[in-house]
């Protein structure tokens, strides 16, 4: 970990600072990996809590992967479905984020927190873009882990 990156020092969930590392040392000397660095098995370890954004600037974004903790807590399976899909301000929002990722060129971090089944939880989410051989992004790798259960900033 670099002290000279604030983005890094703000992740608090292992697993999502874990997966930006894995990021981060695949940029070489590039801003922003080219998702060939990316192997299938290497990133088994964050599949489940991980979703593929496939995005183009001016085109419809749609679902490459949806994750397993994805799909068990919303019930459903949103691989290769538009973000259209998503109740109208939700997919607004995601793709106002991820439109700022590809513009940008830089990862996006949050908490939230929300109601999901009957329950208030807290999660940190993570956007990654990723390059082709060109150079433009057209994947973003999106983690999500709840942050409810972890150590609190006052333990």
């Amino acid at each position: 970990m670099s002290i000279d990156d604030p983005l890094r020092l703000l992740l608090r969930h292992p697993e999502v600072a874990a997966l930006y590392d894995y990021w981060s040392t695949r940029r070489d000397k590039e801003a922003i990996p080219l998702r060939d660095a990316f192997f299938r098995p290497e990133l088994e370890r964050w599949g489940r809590n991980v979703v593929l954004i496939r995005a183009k600037q001016n085109a419809n974004m749609s679902y490459g992967f949806y994750g397993a903790n994805f799909k068990e807590a919303f019930g459903l399976d949103m691989t290769g479905a538009s973000l259209d899909a998503l109740p109208k301000e939700q997919a607004a929002t995601l793709k106002a984020e991820y439109r700022a990722v590809i513009q940008s060129r830089k990862p996006a971090w949050r908490h939230y927190t929300a109601w999901f089944s009957e329950q208030l939880q807290t999660w940190e989410r993570l956007t990654l873009p990723t390059a082709n051989q060109h150079g433009d992004i057209g994947l973003l790798l999106v983690a999500a882990y709840r942050l409810d259960g972890l150590p609190s900033d006052e333990d």
